[in-house]
Protein backbone atom coordinates (compact mmCIF):
# COMPACT_ATOMS: atom_id res chain seq x y z
CA UNK A 1 0.00 0.00 0.00
CA UNK A 2 1.29 3.45 -0.83
CA UNK A 3 -0.16 6.65 0.55
CA UNK A 4 -0.42 10.21 -0.68
CA UNK A 5 -2.61 12.97 0.69
CA UNK A 6 -5.24 12.60 -2.01
CA UNK A 7 -5.36 8.85 -2.65
CA UNK A 8 -3.75 5.52 -1.92
CA UNK A 9 -2.93 2.40 -3.92
CA UNK A 10 -3.41 -1.02 -2.40
CA UNK A 11 -1.83 -4.15 -3.82
CA UNK A 12 -3.32 -7.37 -2.46
CA UNK A 13 -1.16 -10.45 -2.91
CA UNK A 14 -1.96 -14.11 -2.64
CA UNK A 15 0.39 -17.06 -2.95
CA UNK A 16 0.20 -17.10 -6.74
CA UNK A 17 -1.07 -13.74 -7.96
CA UNK A 18 -1.40 -10.12 -7.10
CA UNK A 19 -4.35 -7.85 -7.59
CA UNK A 20 -4.02 -4.11 -7.83
CA UNK A 21 -7.04 -2.41 -6.36
CA UNK A 22 -8.20 0.91 -7.82
CA UNK A 23 -7.25 4.17 -6.15
CA UNK A 24 -9.03 4.72 -2.90
CA UNK A 25 -9.47 7.60 -0.51
CA UNK A 26 -6.80 7.80 2.21
CA UNK A 27 -9.47 7.87 4.93
CA UNK A 28 -9.33 4.06 4.98
CA UNK A 29 -7.89 3.39 8.41
CA UNK A 30 -8.65 -0.31 8.50
CA UNK A 31 -5.37 -0.97 6.67
CA UNK A 32 -3.44 1.37 8.91
CA UNK A 33 -1.29 -0.27 11.63
CA UNK A 34 -2.74 1.74 14.53
CA UNK A 35 -4.16 -0.98 16.77
CA UNK A 36 -1.63 -3.77 17.18
CA UNK A 37 -2.58 -7.38 17.76
CA UNK A 38 1.01 -8.57 17.78
CA UNK A 39 4.34 -6.85 17.34
CA UNK A 40 4.51 -6.40 13.57
CA UNK A 41 1.92 -8.71 11.98
CA UNK A 42 -1.70 -7.60 12.08
CA UNK A 43 -5.02 -8.39 10.49
CA UNK A 44 -7.09 -5.45 9.42
CA UNK A 45 -10.87 -5.12 9.45
CA UNK A 46 -11.14 -6.84 6.07
CA UNK A 47 -9.13 -9.80 7.37
CA UNK A 48 -6.05 -9.19 5.23
CA UNK A 49 -2.63 -9.72 6.78
CA UNK A 50 -0.68 -6.48 7.24
CA UNK A 51 3.07 -6.73 7.91
CA UNK A 52 5.23 -3.74 8.82
CA UNK A 53 8.52 -3.94 6.91
CA UNK A 54 11.83 -2.13 7.08
CA UNK A 55 11.81 0.72 4.61
CA UNK A 56 15.47 0.99 3.56
CA UNK A 57 15.77 -2.38 1.78
CA UNK A 58 12.35 -1.87 0.19
CA UNK A 59 13.36 1.59 -1.00
CA UNK A 60 16.61 0.22 -2.43
CA UNK A 61 14.68 -2.46 -4.33
CA UNK A 62 12.23 0.10 -5.68
CA UNK A 63 14.87 2.65 -6.80
CA UNK A 64 15.46 0.82 -10.07
CA UNK A 65 11.87 1.32 -11.25
CA UNK A 66 11.72 3.74 -14.19
CA UNK A 67 8.24 5.14 -13.46
CA UNK A 68 7.65 6.19 -9.88
CA UNK A 69 3.89 6.22 -9.41
CA UNK A 70 1.69 5.12 -6.54
CA UNK A 71 0.39 2.27 -8.66
CA UNK A 72 3.89 1.00 -9.47
CA UNK A 73 5.00 1.44 -5.85
CA UNK A 74 2.08 -0.70 -4.67
CA UNK A 75 2.89 -3.32 -7.28
CA UNK A 76 6.60 -3.32 -6.27
CA UNK A 77 5.74 -3.67 -2.58
CA UNK A 78 3.44 -6.56 -3.43
CA UNK A 79 6.27 -8.22 -5.35
CA UNK A 80 8.68 -7.68 -2.42
CA UNK A 81 6.18 -9.30 -0.05
CA UNK A 82 5.50 -12.23 -2.37
CA UNK A 83 9.20 -13.01 -2.92
CA UNK A 84 10.12 -12.51 0.74
CA UNK A 85 12.70 -9.74 0.18
CA UNK A 86 11.74 -7.89 3.31
CA UNK A 87 12.52 -7.77 7.00
CA UNK A 88 9.76 -7.38 9.52
CA UNK A 89 10.12 -4.59 12.04
CA UNK A 90 8.73 -4.42 15.52
CA UNK A 91 6.11 -1.73 16.05
CA UNK A 92 5.99 -0.51 19.60
CA UNK A 93 2.67 -0.38 21.38
CA UNK A 94 0.93 2.92 22.05
CA UNK A 95 1.55 2.55 25.79
CA UNK A 96 5.27 2.07 25.15
CA UNK A 97 5.39 5.21 23.00
CA UNK A 98 3.55 7.17 25.71
CA UNK A 99 6.03 6.02 28.37
CA UNK A 100 8.88 7.08 26.09
CA UNK A 101 7.26 10.50 25.62
CA UNK A 102 6.94 10.88 29.38
CA UNK A 103 10.63 10.08 29.84
CA UNK A 104 11.61 12.57 27.14
CA UNK A 105 9.48 15.28 28.78
CA UNK A 106 11.04 14.56 32.17
CA UNK A 107 14.57 14.66 30.73
CA UNK A 108 13.76 17.98 29.00
CA UNK A 109 12.60 19.54 32.26
CA UNK A 110 15.70 18.32 34.10
CA UNK A 111 18.00 19.61 31.34
CA UNK A 112 16.35 23.04 31.47
CA UNK A 113 16.66 23.13 35.26
CA UNK A 114 20.35 22.32 34.92
CA UNK A 115 20.78 25.06 32.30
CA UNK A 116 19.13 27.64 34.56
CA UNK A 117 21.34 26.58 37.46
CA UNK A 118 24.38 27.10 35.23
CA UNK A 119 23.16 30.61 34.36
CA UNK A 120 22.81 31.39 38.07
CA UNK A 121 26.35 30.08 38.67
CA UNK A 122 27.67 32.30 35.85
CA UNK A 123 25.95 35.39 37.30
CA UNK A 124 27.40 34.64 40.73
CA UNK A 125 30.85 34.09 39.23
CA UNK A 126 30.64 37.53 37.56
CA UNK A 127 29.97 38.96 41.02
CA UNK A 128 33.03 37.16 42.38
CA UNK A 129 31.06 34.46 44.21
CA UNK A 130 32.08 30.84 43.78
CA UNK A 131 29.17 28.56 44.68
CA UNK A 132 30.70 25.08 44.72
CA UNK A 133 28.56 21.98 44.11
CA UNK A 134 25.53 21.93 46.40
CA UNK A 135 22.80 19.33 45.99
CA UNK A 136 19.80 20.31 43.85
CA UNK A 137 17.58 20.63 46.94
CA UNK A 138 20.10 22.93 48.69
CA UNK A 139 20.96 24.96 45.58
CA UNK A 140 18.48 27.81 46.09
CA UNK A 141 19.36 28.20 49.77
CA UNK A 142 23.09 28.34 49.03
CA UNK A 143 22.56 30.91 46.28
CA UNK A 144 20.41 33.11 48.55
CA UNK A 145 23.02 32.81 51.31
CA UNK A 146 25.92 33.88 49.07
CA UNK A 147 24.02 36.45 46.97
CA UNK A 148 22.42 38.24 49.95
CA UNK A 149 25.68 40.16 50.50
CA UNK A 150 25.66 41.69 46.99
CA UNK A 151 22.69 44.03 46.27
CA UNK A 152 23.44 44.07 42.51
CA UNK A 153 23.49 40.28 42.05
CA UNK A 154 20.47 39.43 44.21
CA UNK A 155 17.79 40.99 41.91
CA UNK A 156 19.27 39.11 38.95
CA UNK A 157 19.33 35.74 40.66
CA UNK A 158 16.02 35.69 42.55
CA UNK A 159 13.70 35.41 39.49
CA UNK A 160 15.91 32.66 38.09
CA UNK A 161 15.68 30.71 41.35
CA UNK A 162 11.88 30.68 41.13
CA UNK A 163 11.95 28.90 37.76
CA UNK A 164 13.66 25.61 38.80
CA UNK A 165 11.58 25.37 41.98
CA UNK A 166 8.38 25.74 39.94
CA UNK A 167 9.63 23.22 37.37
CA UNK A 168 10.55 20.73 40.09
CA UNK A 169 7.15 21.21 41.75
CA UNK A 170 5.37 20.56 38.43
CA UNK A 171 7.57 17.55 37.70
CA UNK A 172 6.93 15.84 41.04
CA UNK A 173 3.33 16.95 41.48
Amino acid sequence: MTWTRQRCQVAVITLATEALMPSCAPEITSLSPRRPRRASVRRNAVGLLAICIEIRPANAAMKTMPNKTDRNDARALAHIMRTGWYRQVHVKSRQSRLWRSLLVARRTVLNEMHAIENVVRAILREGGIKLGTPARAAFAGRVREFASDDPLVLPLVMPLLAIPSTMLEQLTG
